[in-house]
Order: C-alpha cells, then sequence, then structure tokens
C-alpha cells in the first residue's frame, strides 16, 4: 500500500484487496488519520501490488508489481487523467540491461518515484530487492 498526497493537498491511499485481484484506492479526511466513504476498485482481475504514484503534466502515474511472491516478475505503468480512474495500462516502463533483468523489474518491487528537484519531467523509480536465501534473526 501506499498514500499519494496530491498538489490540491488532499492524501489518496491505495493498497491491494481481494486477495490482491485487485487495487482500491480512495481521499483520506482532511487530517489525514482517516478514509474517506469514497473509494474505487481499480485494475480488477489484475492481480497488482505495490503501487507507486506520480503526477507530471495532469496525468496521474502509477507503476505496479505482479502477485508473485518472491519471483520477480514484470512491471507495469499505468496513467490517468483522474486519480480514481479509470486507469489504462501502458506497459512495462523498464528499459535498459539485460533483457531478463528489465523484463523483471531489476529484481526488485516497486516502491516510490521521486522527482527530481530542478530537473522538471525527471524521475527516480524506488524499488525493494527481496531475496529470499537471505534471513536475517535478531535476539533480544
Amino acid at each position: 500500500m501506499t498514500i499519494f498526497k496530491d498538489d490540491n493537498g488532499i492524501a489518496y491511499l491505495i493498497y491491494s484487496s481481494e486477495d490482491n485481484s485487485e487495487l482500491h484506492i480512495g481521499p483520506l479526511n482532511r487530517d489525514y488519520l482517516d478514509v474517506t466513504c469514497v473509494m474505487r476498485r481499480i485494475l480488477v482481475g489484475q492481480h497488482r501490488e505495490a503501487p507507486a504514484l506520480f503526477k507530471y503534466e495532469g496525468t496521474y502515474y502509477m507503476v505496479t508489481s505482479g502477485c508473485t511472491g518472491w519471483a520477480p516478475n514484470e512491471a507495469l505503468a499505468h496513467a490517468a487523467e483522474s486519480i480514481l480512474g479509470p486507469w489504462e495500462t501502458m506497459g512495462n516502463p523498464c528499459i535498459g540491461g539485460p533483457k531478463v533483468f528489465r523484463h523483471r523489474t531489476f529484481f526488485s518491487q516497486s516502491t516510490f518515484v521521486l522527482p527530481l528537484p530542478g530537473f522538471p519531467g525527471s524521475f527516480i523509480f524506488m524499488a525493494d530487492r527481496w531475496n529470499p536465501s537471505v534471513v536475517l534473526w535478531f535476539i533480544v
């Protein structure tokens, strides 16, 4: 799940639901401490998770990951004129490097898209790298 704060000050909660078969999106209340009764179901039946949203020149963009557990998968980019949809799937946004890496989000999962201050139209895609072979144990 993620939170996206629009340029008008309204913040939205976006999360996977219905056994990860779809995403839900809706505005938070004025103090950002609760959800409102407005909610939209998006990408229904597409089994997407890890939404990372950003806005550029009035269009909302979202990068999502497939629901494949630890297994790397293809990212998909989506666009909408309204944050509540409808959302259009644009394809895999990953480019560069060997095909096996870019087609599987470079073995990571979308987390955030950071706009670069001072460089209009430039963004950094941030992601978590999942590695099931590394287990950390903490003893307290």
